[in-house]
Parts: structure tokens; C-alpha cells; sequence
């Protein structure tokens, strides 16, 4: 401990930690540097997707695909019939493909999400 205590004393001691402070110091900033540019990645990427509510409106057990409307009126088509019937709702995560147009949106992600008794089309 008296050791620790003795790099205070010595000039030439004390110019090392004080080096190593500031190596310390630069380390840290670097790493938050780092860490806000891989942030600002990850935000960037976030933004090509959104969330659609849709109803599904035909299911062709022939080609194995699934026609949701969603609320704008708007026809998403996805395969898997498995247990899917008309009027099931399903949760929909779309990728904007970087556009502002909705025409060229894709799926991404499908979940099921109940059936209702109330059609809101109407």
C-alpha cells in the first residue's frame, strides 16, 4: 500500500499516471464514439419497417396463399394456409424497401393474431 501511495511522491511517477489517465480517458471516449455511430446504424435500420393490423380475406388452400385487407383497404398476399380462415386478423411487419411508396413494401413477418366476430369493414 505504501507503494501505491509513494507514485505521488516521485515527479517521474506521477507523469506516468498521468499518462495513463488520459490513455484511460481517450479509451473511453472511443468507446462511446463507437458505441453512438453503431446506434445511429441501428436507428437508420429500424425505420424501413412498420406494423399493419390486417383481416384476412381469402385463403387458396390450392396455392398455399393468404389475402389480408388492412384497414386503407390495401391486399397483402402471403403463403402458409396451415390453419388460417377468413376473417382472422393477423399482425403484419412489413420493410418500406427504403421508398416512400407502399406498392413496393414487402413481408417480413406474419403473426397470428384471433378472429372476430364484428366485421370493420363495414
Amino acid at each position: 500500500m505504501t507503494k501505491f501511495f509513494s507514485l505521488f511522491k516521485d515527479a517521474d511517477a506521477r507523469g506516468v499516471f498521468g499518462s495513463l489517465i488520459v490513455l484511460v480517458c481517450a479509451i473511453a471516449v472511443g468507446v462511446c464514439l463507437i458505441g453512438s455511430i453503431v446506434q445511429a446504424v441501428q436507428a437508420k435500420e429500424s425505420n424501413t419497417t412498420y406494423a399493419l393490423i390486417c383481416e384476412v380475406v381469402e385463403v387458396d388452400r390450392a396455392n398455399d396463399t393468404i389475402t389480408a385487407q388492412d384497414f386503407n383497404g390495401n391486399l397483402w398476399v402471403f403463403s402458409g394456409c396451415d390453419d388460417w380462415v377468413e376473417g382472422d386478423s393477423c399482425g403484419i411487419v412489413m420493410n418500406t424497401m427504403g421508398t416512400t411508396s407502399i406498392y413496393d413494401d414487402e413481408i417480413e413477418n406474419v403473426k397470428y393474431g384471433g378472429w372476430s366476430l364484428i366485421d370493420w369493414r363495414e
